[in-house]
């Protein structure tokens, strides 16, 4: 869910740090969803993790240790790449998931290559650079080669509308991820999302295990983003 932080308001907005209703609710539920057990306790790229989305595995008490019971996990909150890790390990559920909206657009990821500024061949390197994340030929093989990842060029994903995606019941992928792209709000991010996002996850997971309360916890993560970001102005508890 950590995705959904950014739903509203970016994280800092004219030198403040923005802790809207939303991020607030956020938190709570996801306090709520994980003591009440309503998640499966698979940490996200464990073992576990991957095999849930094949069908049922055992039910994981707060500690992580199996019980005698079993689950099967209703959803996982991805970028859109996760869509070719959901499809690698479905086995025989594959096809039994679609892709949906949650309550904000968002993305994960982006293009991990770049030119370095002590190369002798700059406009050589940027080309390629160009090449593979903004030539359309190439994003089309991409999508054809790799049988269902996404490409980060709304003309492509435009052009392949109507292509019925067999690991998601041959629901219309690409028609989605153009639509979500559109969606997406950039005014949204900062350079201090990873930081912030990372110390709000922390002070999340220390009120699910009952190390802190939520005033605290709180209370915490601002001293953390102030000491980290001293001229960001943090609220007061």
């Amino acid at each position: 869910m950590r995705w959904f932080a950014n739903a509203d308001e970016a994280w800092v907005k004219d030198g403040k740090l923005q802790m809207t209703d939303s991020r607030l609710d956020y938190m709570d539920a996801a306090v709520e969803l994980y003591q009440n057990k309503y998640v499966a306790f698979a940490t996200e790229w464990s073992a576990a993790w991957y095999a849930s989305m094949a069908g049922e595995l055992p039910k994981n008490d707060t500690s992580g240790e199996a019980t005698s019971e079993t689950t099967q996990v209703f959803s996982y909150v991805m970028p859109s790449w996760g869509a070719l890790v959901i499809r690698d390990n479905a086995k025989d559920n594959k096809g039994n998931f679609g892709v949906a909206k949650g309550i904000c657009s968002f993305f994960g990821g982006g293009t991990f290559i770049g030119v370095n500024e002590f190369s002798d061949n700059q406009e050589e390197a940027k080309k390629f650079v160009e090449f593979c994340t903004l030539n359309e030929d190439v994003a089309q093989w991409w999508l054809e080669e790799s049988d269902g990842d996404n490409v980060a060029i709304k003309s492509v994903l435009e052009a392949n509308k109507d292509y019925e995606n067999p690991s998601f019941g041959n629901q219309k992928t690409y028609e989605f991820f153009a639509e979500e792209a559109s969606a997406v709000d950039y005014s949204l991010i900062t350079r201090y999302d990873t930081a912030i996002g990372d110390a709000f996850g922390q002070a999340i997971e220390a009120i699910q295990k009952g190390e802190k309360d939520k005033e605290t916890a709180l209370k915490d993560f601002y001293l953390e983003v102030q000491s980290v970001y001293p001229e960001i102005e943090v609220p007061t508890v």
